[in-house]
């Protein structure tokens, strides 16, 4: 961003996912022929995190923060569907995700975590805390630090204490249960379970996206993936992933060793 000024969202999400997926060998990554209808419908990418009980299931919208800059008509975005960010709340509650947003900034600001991780370039925010935070409220100008102040660092997803005791462990994956996701969630996200349940989405202390049983089409791609990704599986499988740009799958199950 600080090389090329007007660079674009898309050509950032696809080197960023790129780029952890050849970093991390749990990370299985593709990006689909059809992202240009999926932008419409409010997703960039759709993302997986699979232990040993459950799924965790995401879905993702990007957006570029530039500093000194409204964001307010960013997140305001209309196209075909209406609002972009409600198109997205409304798949979140019919499919089972949990609704994000990614955004890429040189800006450092005060952030949800407890470290004080904001000059990494990419933080996440739950999608209910934007929506309240700029469309249900006031119309107002939104800066960076309005949106920043809902997120956590990308790489906290990965190493967050909170996700595997004291220290960030060598492998994020050794957590294989998942209950130091659960307790990743309900620290930061709060406000993304309080607001689906108020919605009727899911039932009290229910996280949602969770899954306990993990789709054939995750299951597939997962396995694809270690051979190469075949010519026929987007073909395959265009009904589970036609709403996205493309798909990012972090298996942290603990794998027999091979033989």
């Amino acid at each position: 961003m600080q090389k090329q000024l007007e660079v674009k969202e898309e050509s950032l999400t696809d080197w960023l996912l790129f780029d952890v997926s050849q970093k991390i060998p749990r990370i299985t990554y593709k990006a689909f022929s059809r992202q240009e209808e999926a932008r419409k419908t409010g997703a960039d990418w759709e993302w997986w995190f699979l232990f040993a009980s459950f799924g965790f299931r995401m879905r993702v919208q990007a957006k570029k923060l530039c500093p000194s800059v409204d964001h307010y008509p960013a997140i305001a975005h209309t196209n075909r569907h209406g609002l972009q960010i409600e198109k997205l709340l409304a798949d979140a509650r019919r499919e089972n995700f949990m609704p994000f947003y990614a955004f890429y900034t040189t800006e450092t600001a005060d952030v949800m975590c407890q470290m004080h991780k904001n000059d990494e370039g990419v933080f996440m925010a739950g999608g209910r805390s934007i929506h309240s935070e700029v469309i249900a409220a006031p119309r107002r100008p939104i800066s960076s630090g309005d949106l920043l102040k809902h997120t956590v660092a990308l790489s906290c997803f990965l190493c967050c204490p909170l996700a595997s005791g004291a220290e960030p462990p060598h492998d994020p994956g050794s957590d294989d249960g998942g209950s130091g996701w659960d307790r990743f969630i309900r620290q930061y996200y709060t406000s993304e379970l309080n607001q689906e349940i108020s919605a009727g989405g899911e039932q009290e202390g229910a996280i949602p996206g969770v899954h306990r049983r993990i789709p054939s089409y995750v299951e597939s791609f997962v396995r694809a993936g270690r051979e190469g990704m075949p010519d026929w599986w987007e073909r395959e499988f265009h009904h589970y992933i036609e709403n996205v740009g493309a798909l990012l799958v972090y298996d942290g199950r603990k794998r027999l060793p091979s033989a």
